[in-house]
C-alpha cells in the first residue's frame, strides 16, 4: 500500500456521493471518466491500486472480475449511479469478511471508482462496447 496514494481517498463521505449520483445513469459516468481523463486512466487505476492494501486489492479484484460480467447486459448501464455505488459497497462488504480487509468510505469509494475507472478504460479501447452501451467517445465520434 503507498501511503500517499492512500492519503488521496481520505475524507470521502459516500452518503453525500450517493445522493449526489442519484439520476445519473452509470454509463453517463463511465462516459464522462472516459472523456474527461482519458489517457490517465491507467494512471488513475494505478493509484486506486496503490491506495489499497493487499486484502482490499484482493477484494477489488475480485469485484472488478464481478462487474466486468455485467458489461454486456443492457440494464445494468441504465442503473442509476447511486443504486451502482450501493451494490459495489455491499458486495465489497461482504468479500471484506472473507478476506479480512477493512470497510471505510473511503475504501469503499475507491473501489467503486476503480470499477468505473476499468470500463471506462474498456469503453475507451472498445467501440463494439461504446456502441453497446450508448456511450460517445466525444460528441463527435462513438
Amino acid at each position: 500500500m503507498n501511503s500517499r496514494f492512500r492519503n488521496e481517498i481520505l475524507n470521502v463521505n459516500l452518503e453525500k456521493l450517493e445522493k449526489q449520483y442519484i439520476g445519473t445513469e452509470y454509463r453517463v459516468l463511465v462516459q464522462e471518466l472516459m472523456r474527461n481523463i482519458n489517457m490517465r486512466l491507467e494512471m488513475a487505476e494505478t493509484v486506486g491500486i496503490e491506495a489499497c492494501t493487499e486484502k482490499e486489492k484482493k477484494v477489488v479484484e475480485i469485484l472488478i472480475d464481478e462487474f466486468n460480467k455485467k458489461a454486456y447486459d443492457k440494464i445494468f448501464w441504465r442503473l442509476d449511479t447511486s443504486d451502482v455505488l450501493k451494490k459495489v459497497c455491499i458486495r465489497f462488504k461482504e468479500l471484506a469478511l472473507d478476506y479480512g480487509a477493512k470497510v471505510e468510505d473511503e475504501i469503499l469509494f475507491n473501489a467503486f471508482n476503480m470499477i468505473a475507472v476499468n470500463y471506462a478504460i474498456q469503453a475507451r479501447d472498445q467501440k463494439a462496447l461504446r456502441k453497446f452501451v450508448g456511450i460517445r467517445k466525444s460528441i463527435f465520434f462513438r
